[in-house]
């Protein structure tokens, strides 16, 4: 398993807290972007994909907020 003894060394890339609050920010628009165009599409395939591009925007940014949580309990830890 060369793979795997190749691959412990990988860490999840961390992101700078400027860095997060600009994607956070960048995130919810793209949410709110996803959701108007839900709201206006036309079409069984064209409403297929934009829930799918809203559901992802969500979970990006579910995501972001719950890294931004982390980051600020490990500051008050320490």
């Amino acid at each position: 398993m060369k793979w795997l003894k190749r691959n412990t060394g990988l860490k999840e890339p961390q992101v700078q807290p400027y860095h997060l609050q600009e994607a956070i920010a960048s995130a919810l628009q793209y949410w709110q972007n996803a959701q108007r165009h839900v709201d206006v599409s036309e079409g069984f395939q064209q409403i297929d994909h934009f829930i799918y591009q809203y559901r992802l925007a969500e979970k990006r940014y579910m995501y972001l907020l719950k890294q931004i949580r982390r980051r600020n309990e490990k500051q008050r830890e320490a």
